[in-house]
């Protein structure tokens, strides 16, 4: 599991590096495997989350976003909106959902229910 701090902190380092333009074609660079993701705005965390299939994931946020408001983010600000994928082989759902808290813990994105607060 990700309990050394060292592996939290490089998917933080990468996730924050690798932001790119959330246009309409973002999913189709992304690959179909696991791993964690994450939005942005003005270098500020939106969202993170995880996902055993990153291409369908990025697609679905894309085309039907349910939580509603990351909905409202891409909606006002959808030009200055980007996403950075790490991807993850060979990880179990158990490793990725801790690790995707332990994100959220560290980020503090504004538009996770459990980052809300």
């Amino acid at each position: 599991m990700f309990e050394e701090q060292g592996g939290v902190c490089s998917v933080v380092r990468t996730l924050r590096r690798a932001r790119r333009g959330f246009d309409y074609n973002y999913h189709n660079r992304v690959e179909r495997c696991a791993g964690v993701y994450a939005f942005w705005l003005n270098g500020g965390c939106l969202y993170v989350g995880m996902s055993i299939d990153l291409h369908q994931r990025m697609y679905t946020h894309r085309m039907q976003e349910h939580n509603s408001q990351l909905s409202a983010y891409f909606r006002a600000f959808s030009q200055h909106i980007q996403a950075s994928c790490v991807t993850l082989q060979g990880r179990s759902s158990a490793e990725l959902r801790s690790l995707e808290h332990r994100l959220i813990s560290v980020l503090r994105p504004l538009a996770n229910i459990t980052g809300s607060n």
